[in-house]
């Protein structure tokens, strides 16, 4: 691929090594490029590959740029030039460091809580370990490797894919739990006792977090299939709202024409304001964990808080293959 855009007249950079797609999103922020493409199978099974688009400062590539894209595919196959020698760089290290500016990892470091990590043989590998490296707090990753069949399952953090972080979480006494997709582009977690914790809870703890906690500002942009807990906080504290169709391209097209703290996704995604109007599933973690530390509280202490505070609401999820209506 890289030699047939260059073969097209593009100017082509190629990753030196596996890459979080949110590494992408920033490289093209940071060196402000025309697109990227991630090619990748995102929260899918290894039977499934196909493209990312993303377009500048970072964002899901809308419709109308993705059927531009397919209208201008050649009808016959392009003889690509091989003589054309292709850039390589390696965009991980300017990833990795970001997070230190968007996260105080000095006292998660220090908070001294037991961390295990599922990166579900992603591209996330052992990313968030490293990074709460130097401190109190013992982290462990659970299939760290990569796999490009992520160990025959479907890479998606929900409760049904997370069996062996529900079982690292148990054996090891572990405060929480965290799962990456993929990709790495969102977020999963469980409680210190091995239970899965809906996606919905985790945006209520992130927003309380970043409201009260760390007094940021700014309005929250959400898809329909969103929880109403996030409407209550938004209301008790005068929050804009905005909701989208589902898509985090959607998400993404509000943030760049509004003052947006948050944007949600029901799936997992979260975009968060200073960083990129797009998910990262690795900022989203270290997020939640800084969340956890600075409440002083367990995982199932902070749900129970906002449930008493903004709830009760409750969340589950059916997938149904092969179903004909």
């Amino acid at each position: 691929l890289p030699i047939l855009l260059a073969s097209l007249g593009h100017q082509v950079t190629l990753a030196s090594r596996l890459l979080p797609t949110p590494a992408l999103s920033l490289a093209i922020k940071e060196k402000k490029a025309d697109a990227g493409v991630m090619i990748t199978a995102s929260h899918n099974s290894g039977a499934y590959n196909g493209f990312k688009i993303k377009l500048p400062p970072g964002v899901s590539a809308p419709s109308s740029f993705t059927q531009q894209v397919e209208k201008a595919i050649p009808s016959k196959p392009v003889e690509p030039n091989k003589k054309i020698k292709i850039q390589k760089a390696d965009w991980l290290p300017f990833y990795l460091s970001t997070m230190k500016t968007k996260v105080n990892l000095p006292i998660l470091r220090k908070a001294g809580l037991k961390v295990v990590v599922d990166s579900m043989y992603g591209v996330d590998e052992r990313h968030f370990e490293q990074l709460l490296l130097g401190g109190r707090t013992k982290a462990q990753t659970v299939a760290g490797e990569r796999d490009v069949f992520f160990g025959g399952r479907q890479p998606e953090p929900v409760g049904a894919n997370l069996g062996p972080l529900s079982k690292a979480i148990k054996a090891s006494k572990a405060d929480v739990g965290f799962a990456t997709d993929g990709d790495g582009d969102r977020i999963g977690m469980m409680d210190e006792k091995g239970n899965f914790v809906d996606v919905h809870k985790l945006h209520a703890l992130l927003l309380y977090h970043l409201w009260v906690n760390r007094g940021m500002r700014g309005g929250i942009v959400k898809t329909v299939s969103g929880t109403q807990m996030i409407e209550r906080m938004a209301k008790k504290w005068h929050i804009p709202l905005f909701e989208t169709p589902i898509g985090f391209k959607y998400i993404g097209e509000v943030m760049l024409r509004e003052d947006i703290l948050l944007g949600l996704e029901e799936s997992g995604g979260i975009a968060v304001k200073g960083h990129l109007a797009e998910r990262d599933g690795l900022l989203s973690g270290l997020l939640l964990l800084e969340a956890l530390v600075t409440m002083k509280k367990s995982v199932s202490q902070a749900i129970g808080f906002l449930q008493k505070e903004f709830g009760p609401f409750y969340s589950g999820r059916i997938d149904l293959e092969n179903i004909s209506f």
